[in-house]
């Protein structure tokens, strides 16, 4: 399965927690030092400096399971590489 994502627009966390409630599907990815969040065409990059600050964000998105699908994305490939 293939799923494309374009973010339009990158907010701050706590005005994307107030917008995630009108979407219904949550995308996020875990990097090196932070967490990416797409809803709908915001996104939002949260930095964590420890894995305490890492797992509580986790634990937000575990609850945000019981409203929405939220979806782990573990790998990107762009669209040129992914057809060479």
């Amino acid at each position: 399965m293939v799923i494309t994502l374009t973010a339009i627009l990158e907010i701050d966390f706590e005005s994307f927690k107030e917008y995630v409630d009108c979407v219904r599907t949550v995308y996020y990815r875990i990097l090196e030092d932070e967490i990416r969040i797409y809803a709908g065409r915001v996104s939002t990059r949260i930095p964590f400096k420890n894995d305490k600050e890492k797992q509580q964000i986790l634990e937000w998105l575990r609850k945000l399971k019981q409203t929405k699908r939220v979806a782990h994305v573990k790998d990107v490939t762009t669209i040129e590489a992914f057809f060479t």
